[in-house]
This record gives structure tokens, C-alpha cells and sequence, in this order.
């Protein structure tokens, strides 16, 4: 399956925005502050009619089921999820994914990766964003080829991981996450 950054005509705020989201979503635990943000109306209508989920108030005790969810997801210690396309390709860190990662994000001057490792998911949805972002301000054909290169070489892996998930989850949350990157990326 080929992941697909979705090119509107148009307008490529909107998509920046959506792949800004899903990087900090998915490059660590969700804490009560950005919980009690997406609960708030408008978004928590829009997320819930995307397929995400939310609580109808945001608790401590919520979000350290997150946590150990998150944990159990994507760091382990047995059955995880690894969010790291180079343990997807080449059951290792630092392989090939690594390396070229770390190439494409030399191309964006001042790209600051959310996570340090480069080819994270989180680190990846990131960049598409920044992709999209720049495509929005420039129009250029140049930075469309450059998203869909980039969508070829490292978001296509991301079926799998968030087939996953989706099916690992124990929250809602983290299911309905799981859905909708995945629905995001490979549906048009």
C-alpha cells in the first residue's frame, strides 16, 4: 500500500495543519493540558466526526490510562508497536529509514525533528506538515514532487503500524488516533 499526502488544489493549511497534529499526538504521552485544548468546541465536534475520541471531561486519572496505553502501544516492553520506520523495514535503529530521513530534513532549513530519533513517526508526520506548509506559501510543483517522494519513501510503512494499533489499543483514544492517521494518509 502507498501512503498518499493529500494535495488539495488549493488550500494546504488545512493539511499542515492535520499532519502538525498527528506529530505531536504520536511523539509522546498526551498530557491533561492538550487533552482539555481538543475537548473544547469547535475541535472536539470536528475530531469526533473524523473518528477520534475524546472524553466529555478530561481527568488525571484519564490521561494516565493514556500513558500506560501509549506505553503498551509504541515502547514497550514486549508486543509494542515500534514507532520507528527503520525497526518496520530492517528490524533495527538507524538503518536506511535513518539515513534518509536525516537527508530529507536537511533540505528544510531549520527543521527542528519533535523527536530525536529521525525516522519516528511522529518525526515524519512532522515534516509532511512542513511540507505542506511551505507547498501553501510557494505553489510550487517542485515542493508537490518533493511531498510525494516523501510520502513514498516514509509514510507508506505507517499502514501497517497504525493497523497495529488500532488493533492493540486499549483506549478509545488511542484507537480512534490509530483510525484516523490511517484513514488521514491512505484514503482520499
Amino acid at each position: 500500500m502507498s501512503a498518499t499526502i493529500h494535495l488539495p488544489e488549493s488550500d494546504f493549511t488545512e493539511a499542515s495543519g492535520v499532519f502538525a497534529l498527528l506529530a505531536v499526538l504520536w511523539a509522546k504521552e498526551v498530557d491533561l493540558k492538550t487533552l482539555n485544548l481538543m475537548s473544547q468546541q469547535p475541535f472536539a465536534k470536528t475530531w469526533k466526526q473524523a473518528g477520534g475520541k475524546l472524553p466529555g471531561k478530561a481527568t488525571p486519572e484519564w490521561v494516565e490510562s493514556l500513558a500506560v496505553d501509549y506505553c503498551q502501544l509504541l515502547i514497550g516492553p514486549k508486543n509494542h508497536a515500534s514507532p520507528v520506520q527503520s525497526i518496520w523495514d530492517q528490524s533495527r535503529y538507524e538503518g536506511e529509514a535513518s539515513a534518509s530521513m536525516s537527508k530529507y530534513m536537511e533540505l528544510i532549513d531549520g527543521f527542528e525533528p519533535c523527536v530525536a530519533i529521525p525516522d519516528h513517526v511522529a518525526v515524519q508526520l512532522q515534516y509532511a506538515g512542513v511540507l505542506m506548509g511551505m507547498a501553501d506559501q510557494s505553489k510550487r510543483k517542485l515542493i508537490q514532487g518533493l511531498a510525494t517522494a516523501f510520502a513514498r519513501d516514509h509514510l507508506a510503512w505507517t499502514a501497517d503500524l497504525f493497523e497495529r494499533i488500532e488493533a492493540q489499543a486499549e483506549t478509545d483514544f488511542y484507537r480512534g488516533l490509530a483510525s484516523l492517521s490511517h484513514r488521514y494518509l491512505f484514503s482520499k
